[in-house]
């Protein structure tokens, strides 16, 4: 759906932790979909503009010095269609990633010819990925991708994606944020992988449409219909402070940047309108959102 939204994000936490540096908020970025706008917070706040290593992905540093946090942070995004940015389609190592032996054989046994286009490619691997996996939260993280049947969330699901498209050679892009189903005032964390062909993009959402039985995965955002926002890009986020340098896997919501170099999920509820309605819809999210 169109238009100018205001997504209100409010911390759970009434003080932030013990020895902590402040609090990191994702700059979300323009894409084909929609246009960033502006960040807001609390007067009493002060912060700091931060870009990831690579250029690509933007972050507020926030801190308090009264310890008042309970103003909600508030994100302007613009939905619209726009061009597609293709700086954010090049090829990032990170520790989620970056594949291994088995992404490397389960990509030889897709038995490709030596002239298959990136197309066919694509549709290999994504059907791939469709039939290895089944949706869900109670799975093991040390299983390689050679298994017959692997259970993950979406999290899981589109970093083996990332995987098998970085030994095949294909652009692609990580995007994560929020999603409010239509007529539902539910909302929860969504993420998805975008890929680039000929100068098409197409955005593949494998972990949704599994959740949905659907036989075979088609290129959509969602097979739900929805409002969908887009908070950060990209994974193994690298941000180098005076104080530290801090690896986050990504930033869809607020993590607190701690002095022992870690940074910790702040819990939130996240909140939506769309500029000239009365329609407000809300939602705590968590951890099983995605």
């Amino acid at each position: 759906m169109h238009g100018e939204y205001l997504l209100s994000v409010s911390l759970a936490d009434e003080r932030p932790p013990e020895k902590c540096w402040g609090l990191l908020l994702p700059t979300p970025p323009s894409t084909g979909d929609q246009r960033h706008r502006g960040v807001k917070v609390s007067e009493g706040w002060q912060t700091q503009q931060l870009v990831a290593r690579g250029g690509i992905q933007g972050a507020v540093l926030a801190s308090s010095p009264s310890g008042n946090y309970s103003a909600p942070i508030e994100f302007e995004i613009e939905l619209r269609e726009g061009s597609l940015i293709k700086e954010h389609f090049f090829e990032r190592s990170g520790r989620s990633t970056d594949p291994q032996a088995d992404a490397r054989q389960v990509f030889a046994d897709l038995d490709l010819p030596n002239n298959a286009t990136n197309t066919e490619k694509l549709r290999k691997i994504v059907d791939c990925i469709s039939q290895k996996y089944d949706y869900g939260h109670d799975f093991r993280t040390d299983l390689p991708l050679t298994c017959d049947r692997l259970r993950g969330n979406c999290l899981d699901i589109n970093a083996a994606l990332i995987r098998l498209l970085r030994v095949a050679g294909i652009p692609h892009a990580y995007y994560i944020g929020f999603f409010f189903e239509k007529n539902k005032s539910i909302g929860g964390r969504h993420c998805w992988v975008s890929t680039l062909i000929d100068g098409r993009q197409e955005d593949w959402d494998i972990a949704h449409h599994l959740r949905q039985d659907a036989i075979q995965v088609s290129s959509s955002l969602n097979p739900l219909p929805g409002i969908r926002f887009a908070m950060s890009t990209g994974w193994d986020l690298i941000f180098d402070l005076p104080f530290g340098t801090f690896e986050v896997p990504h930033l869809a919501t607020p993590r607190w940047l701690l002095s022992d170099g870690t940074a910790m999920d702040c819990p939130v509820k996240v909140s939506y309108e769309r500029r000239g309605s009365t329609e407000v819809l809300s939602s705590e999210l968590s951890e099983a959102s995605t």
